[in-house]
């Protein structure tokens, strides 16, 4: 049975905890996660001084409906998965260390190293990004991070792809040479236009200064994990990484 049927966790807390605003959020965000997947996700009991009356009540309900087997593993499980989606899913701050370790470093400094020797590549890639996020929530309020754009190596002479998910920014970006001789550009938004709609436009204000390009080739760029994971929902003919 569904847990929010049986539990006082309504949809507008899920949504407040998905939201992780607060440092009641947080709490019964790592309460959740860590009793859904315990092999990935910590939760202190001295957390549980976090919660208000309210919050702790809602977790007393969890348990008890587990206990009873009112409620499955498998539909908190579903509620995790939920949350884990909810957060920032980049590796942003993350060093993987060949096969064996992660390590969480912000701003250069150092926040943990997570070990893959008894955890998958994968697990162990969420614990560093739970670290990193709430590393980033005690220290500045929010998990966002300011980055460049990230410019991809010209597949294409005079083509850049160019992105950054924390401003939304997605663009194919030609420069070419304005009425009086000077460089110019002009952007072409994958948003809009769609991953392969956008090259093509971009292709064709290329052709104008170079005849030679083949307009018919295949678009020889390919996402990012990060710039798949941020925009794979608003971009649908968004192909996955090259090697995934």
């Amino acid at each position: 049975m569904n847990a929010q049927h049986v539990t006082s966790l309504t949809a507008h807390a899920l949504q407040e905890i998905k939201q992780s605003n607060t440092l009641e959020a947080r709490a019964m965000r790592d309460f959740i996660l860590n009793i859904s997947f315990p092999e990935i996700y910590d939760f202190p009991f001295s957390r549980l001084d976090e919660m208000t009356d309210t919050g702790f009540t809602t977790a007393l309900d969890i348990l008890r409906a587990l206990r009873a087997k009112e409620i499955s593993q498998q539909s908190m499980e579903t509620i995790a998965l939920e949350l884990e989606r909810a957060t920032d899913q980049s590796d942003a701050c993350l060093e993987v260390i060949g096969s064996t370790s992660i390590r969480v470093v912000v701003a250069k400094k150092r926040i943990a190293s997570v070990s893959a020797k008894y955890l998958s590549l994968d697990q162990a890639k969420k614990r560093a990004r739970w670290i990193r996020d709430n590393y980033l929530l005690e220290l500045k309020g929010t998990t966002r991070l300011r980055k460049a754009a990230f410019r991809r190596k010209c597949s294409v002479k005079g083509i850049s792809l160019i992105s950054n998910p924390g401003t939304n920014l997605f663009i194919y970006q030609v420069r070419s040479t304005g009425e009086h001789g000077r460089p110019t550009t002009k952007q072409f938004s994958v948003v809009k236009l769609g991953f392969d709609g956008a090259f093509r436009a971009a292709l064709a204000k290329a052709g104008e200064e170079n005849p030679q390009l083949d307009m018919n080739m295949k678009n020889p760029y390919s996402p990012t994990e990060e710039e798949y994971e941020s925009f794979k929902h608003r971009v649908p003919d968004l192909p996955k990484p090259a090697g995934s």
